[in-house]
């Protein structure tokens, strides 16, 4: 899926903490920001598991 560049906009005020949530939501509508939720969320893991790895070794 293609990004206009609002969108792209709008995504990266709101990972970056300049807007809430519920902003992003009234700008790019809920299903937008919940798959942003989850793949910052899927990346966050991917990372915390790739620090636990290199630090048992």
């Amino acid at each position: 899926m293609e990004l206009t560049d609002r969108e792209e906009l709008i995504i990266g005020q709101y990972l970056s903490g300049e807007i809430t949530r519920e902003e992003a939501v009234e700008e790019i509508g809920t299903e937008m920001v919940e798959r942003v939720d989850a793949a910052r969320d899927g990346i966050k893991e991917d990372v915390d598991w790739g620090l636990r790895r290199s630090g048992s070794g």
